[in-house]
């Protein structure tokens, strides 16, 4: 027999299980992600004309923002704006930034930008397996190594810790976040 009152509270008790088990997802660290402290490795860039070239790291050359995206995914079409307001209110000295697309090569001249954009050659390129979904934005310092790596749209709270990470490492100090949250300089 069919009780409507019975279905609602079943479909409402459901309901907010979901919310709360996507809430533990989006809260907790993706099992095998790329996280700060990993090496990124090797990362093999192919430009417009579809030449290949390692991305390399160097003091000289300072640290480097990897902003990862696709050019069909809703977040990372909302997350270009973001980036380019981000760079453009940087001041002084900032890391070289340097756009992964990860689908249709030819489709890059579309996405707007003041930074380069390059494929990658995916077999050539093991650390992009860590990463688990775009947009991703990846701050490495000048010898490889991830320093920090925020994950989906960058909200107002994640801009801010994103200049904040970008000011240490172009300034030659390393920003470490606590378990607490609060950042001490190394």
């Amino acid at each position: 027999m069919y009780r409507p009152g019975r279905s609602r509270r079943l479909l409402a008790a459901q309901n907010l299980a979901l919310k709360r088990h996507i809430a533990a997802l989006a809260s907790s660290p993706l099992a095998g992600a790329l996280e700060s402290g990993d090496t990124l490795g090797a990362l093999a860039l192919v430009d417009v004309a579809g030449a290949s070239r390692p991305l390399e790291f160097a003091p000289d050359l300072g640290p480097t923002l990897l902003l990862v995206f696709t050019a069909e995914c809703p977040a990372c079409l909302e997350t270009i704006p973001i980036w380019n307001e981000a760079l453009a209110s940087l001041r002084g000295d900032r890391p070289r930034v340097i756009g992964v697309q990860l689908d249709a090569p030819s489709r890059r001249a579309e996405v707007p930008g003041p930074f380069p954009v390059f494929a990658v050659d995916r077999a050539a390129s093991a650390a992009l397996d860590k990463i688990p979904g775009v947009p991703a934005t990846v701050l490495v310092d000048t010898t490889g190594v991830v320093e920090r790596v925020w994950f989906g749209v960058l909200d107002g709270e994640k801009r801010m810790e994103l200049a904040h990470w970008i000011r240490a490492s172009s300034s030659g100090t390393c920003a470490r976040a606590t378990r607490a949250g609060s950042k001490e300089a190394v």
